[in-house]
């Protein structure tokens, strides 16, 4: 019988054993499951545009900087630009317009929630004009946003536009020195929350609030974007550069660090639609085209290289804006040859391609032993190509510093890390283009003087880990209670038993210790420890708080038989949970046991 009992208690210990393993699994399992949606959750972007409405922008000195308002034509196209690429970052925006004081335009908002977005774009639309000019008191409202709503892990950024000087009323004297500094302090607070600011400086030359502000703020505004992890000063000459400055700045944000101008300003012909060319020449992980149109009726048709027409809802496929001036496509994984954009309606287009290139697949070389006479030397183009017949034209240089000359290219004010981007970015008409459609040799190509920052890493599922972290911890306590002692001491010995016992009688002579239990139950209605046939009742010797070995009734919570048969101590009926002492007889039924402790 003693091998029997090995072997039950060797079967115990491994089922024990198997269920903490398994808990231990299904922590572990926790723990991946959350790296791998971590690994497979969006980037998230929370965005600010500010955007100053300012008297100035309409009239200053008998000239505005901005009359016709481009800058709502900027923000819409960087709204939808972003409600494009939405399908593989998430983005939130918010839109601030301030002068004397700011106005919450919309709060923070889902680009990719098409309703949403549309409002966005009708609170950007139709500004009125706000007296005089506070850009401190718009940017400490656009920190408190990002510092009130910001998701965790996100991205932050405030994109700030203004023609550069701040103005109060007469009655109102304004320390310029102390309001400097704390400018120069809200750049700090937004570089020690990693929070990018972009500012573009709308500079008028003609007009006596745009050379002030030339003169008296703008190297300001340069050492507050400086102070920034990723921020930039961006210069704009005249309106017409605000939409294609908005444009590097998202460009920057989605990681197309790629972009070619297929057409500038180019006329619609009356009698037949406008084909702008588009070339794919190598693997591209997305391209995207934006359509910025003089008039919001002109009707954009994209075909692939196969001559099928791309539809909106396709597979891949996103298009935001259409029927406005903004229009923009976006196409994953598009297809190797040459797209075509046909433009039809009437004023004048303009067409970018940007582009975000695959990762490049890696390759295993050979090395091969140099030879003393070698026949040949491959020697690698560092000049991709964007289709079979490039032309070249006028490239846009990167500079540091904004210029004097005016100029139809916004120049970015890069941070002193920033280092200039290896990916050429010339102009290139391919061959198959119309003579319909005039290169823009003439044009060059908006740029940015670094290349964009990597998409900031998405939030850590935290709570996954906690989880799985305390799953094992209580793992580790159930095992520990489960095989710690102390256990029950002292051998329980059978003095005399009925005649015929029956199949799975218990009564041999047992070592309490070796079980390596704290409770022991007897009787037939017990868990199979004890087993006394024919005894009605049932017993339990156990440990109590102090250690101390003691026998108890084990009927509670059951009802009460005429034949139910209590155990006995010495004689006297059990009534309750008593010290067991060396020598102690134990009655059930017809069973007499003692109890020896010689501890």
């Amino acid at each position: 019988m003693g091998i029997f009992r090995f072997v039950r208690g060797l079967t115990c210990g491994c089922l024990m054993l198997l269920v903490v393993l398994v808990i231990l699994l299904a922590g572990l399992l926790i723990v991946l499951l959350a790296q791998r949606a971590h690994a497979q959750s969006p980037p998230i972007y929370d965005i600010v545009l500010v955007i100053d409405q300012s008297g100035s922008m309409w009239d200053c000195g008998g000239a505005g900087t901005d009359p016709d308002q481009l800058r709502v034509d900027a923000a819409h196209l960087f709204i939808n630009y972003l409600g494009a690429d939405a399908g593989s970052s998430r983005y939130r925006l918010a839109l601030l317009h301030f002068g004397g004081t700011t106005r919450l335009m919309a709060p923070l908002t889902e680009l990719s929630d098409t309703a949403a977005r549309e409002q966005l774009i009708i609170a950007a639309s139709n500004p009125e004009p706000i007296g005089w000019t506070n850009p401190l008191a718009a940017l400490q409202t656009a920190r408190d946003l990002l510092h009130d709503g910001a998701l965790p892990g996100s991205r932050r950024v405030v994109l700030l536009m203004t023609d550069g000087e701040p103005a109060w009323p007469a009655d109102q004297p304004v320390d310029r020195t102390r309001y400097r500094q704390q400018l120069q302090q809200v750049a700090g607070q937004f570089a020690a929350e990693q929070t990018d600011l972009f500012m573009v400086h709308l500079r008028a030359t003609d007009t006596p609030c745009g050379r002030r502000a030339i003169a008296e703020w703008l190297d300001l505004w340069q050492q507050m974007a400086d102070q920034t992890p990723n921020g930039a000063l961006f210069t704009a000459m005249q309106a017409d550069d605000l939409v294609p400055i908005y444009h590097a700045v998202v460009r920057r944000l989605t990681g197309a660090n790629d972009s070619q101008t297929l057409a500038h300003a180019a006329d619609l012909p009356t009698d037949q639609p406008l084909q702008v060319s588009v070339p794919v020449t190598e693997p591209l992980a997305s391209m995207t085209l934006v359509v910025v149109k003089g008039n919001a009726e002109t009707a954009v048709v994209i075909q692939d290289p196969s001559g099928q027409l791309a539809a909106p809802l396709a597979a891949g496929i996103t298009a935001v804006g259409m029927q406005t001036k903004q229009e923009v496509w976006r196409v994953e994984q598009p297809a190797l040859g040459v797209w075509q954009v046909l433009l039809t309606g009437n004023g004048k287009v303009t067409v970018w391609q940007d582009r975000v290139r695959s990762p490049p697949t890696p390759t295993f070389t050979a090395t091969v032993p140099p030879t003393a006479t070698p026949s040949s030397t491959a020697t690698p183009s560092s000049t991709p190509t964007d289709s079979p017949t490039p032309t070249p034209t006028d490239t846009a240089t990167p500079t540091e510093t904004p210029t004097e000359t005016p100029t139809e290219t916004p120049t970015a004010t890069s941070p002193p890390t920033a280092t200039p981007t290896d990916i050429p970015t010339t102009t290139q008409t391919p061959s198959t283009t119309p003579t319909a459609i005039p290169p823009p040799t003439a044009t060059p190509t908006p740029t940015s003087a670094e290349p964009p920052p990597p998409p900031a890493s998405p939030p850590r599922p935290w709570g996954w880990y906690g989880l799985g972290l305390l799953s094992l911890a209580a793992l580790s306590l159930v095992w520990r209670r489960a095989n710690s002692g102390p256990w029950l001491y002292g051998e329980l010995k059978p003095d005399s038993r009925p005649g015929d016992l029956g199949p799975g009688a218990d009564l041999i002579e047992e070592d309490l210790g070796s079980r390596r239990r704290r409770r022991l139950w007897l009787g037939i209605d017990g868990r199979g420890q004890w087993r006394l046939p024919g005894w009605r009742g049932r017993a339990v010797i156990e440990l109590d708080a102090q250690g101390h070995i003691c026998l108890a009734p084990a009927n509670r919570g059951r009802a009460r038989t005429a034949a139910y048969d209590p155990p006995l101590l010495n004689g006297h009926p059990l009534l309750q949970r008593t010290p067991l002492k060396d020598g102690d007889r134990i009655t059930c039924g017809p069973y007499q046991l003692r109890f020896e402790n010689l501890l």
